[in-house]
């Protein structure tokens, strides 16, 4: 399960996710630069700021979808909390403002694929 909390200093929503699919991701955010000194030799540069880019796909009910799509409306762009499975902590922001969910033929349950960017704390 995953608890999502909003704004991060001071909780006024939560809202409960079902554990995402196997296929999550977790990478590092960072910037890579190539150079080549007077010489000629080439040399690369990693700057990393301590940030991860968390990617997450859930299959949801078509009620739970529309509340996450009402919560990212409300909170894009707000640092918030996120307890995952795991028994992680972590402070985020969503990466995308408008996520894809793509809905079954019935219309009962959506997928949804979730990208944010954060730091892990304690």
């Amino acid at each position: 399960m995953i608890y999502i909390q909003a704004p991060f200093s001071l909780p006024q929503t939560t809202m409960k996710l079902p554990s995402p699919l196997f296929d999550d991701g977790d990478a590092l955010d960072h910037l890579l630069q190539m150079k080549r000194a007077m010489n000629g030799v080439r040399r690369s540069y990693v700057k990393t700021n301590g940030e991860r880019l968390l990617t997450y796909d859930f299959v949801l009910t078509r009620g739970k979808g529309l509340e996450l799509q009402a919560f990212i409306d409300a909170y894009y762009g707000v640092e918030c909390g996120m307890y995952n499975w795991r028994d992680e902590h972590w402070k985020f922001k969503f990466m995308d403002p408008t996520p894809k969910f793509v809905y079954t033929t019935l219309g009962e349950t959506t997928t949804v694929s979730l990208t944010l960017r954060g730091k892990q704390l304690g």
